[in-house]
């Protein structure tokens, strides 16, 4: 799994799954499409709180691309990032679990 996560100040959290592609094969839509990981449950923590993020999909000039973020229909499960603020990330998908930490 390829794991690309970002929270910046000011920001709601951003994290795009997907699965390794060769470097040399070719990539087509539909494969860069299939390479999402869909129905992962990603959790962020502020060390207070977690936050259980949605999975969302967007269509990105005939390419869907599948993200997750903030709920952005229940505004209780809002978080945005604060500098000097340590966050925590936790991905379940496929079976396996994923754990990283950052700091703004």
């Amino acid at each position: 799994m390829v794991v690309e996560a970002t929270i910046e100040n000011g920001k709601p959290p951003l994290v795009l799954l997907s699965t390794s592609l060769d470097f040399y094969s070719e990539i087509t839509p539909e494969i860069l499409e299939s390479s999402f990981v869909h129905g992962a449950h990603v959790e962020i923590g502020d060390g207070t709180k977690t936050f259980t993020l949605s999975e969302y999909t967007v269509d990105s000039g005939g390419v869907k691309i599948s993200y997750y973020s903030i709920d952005t229909t229940n505004p209780g499960n809002a978080i945005v990032g604060k500098l000097n603020s340590a966050y925590s990330l936790k991905i379940t998908a496929n079976g396996q679990e994923y754990t990283s930490t950052t700091t703004i």
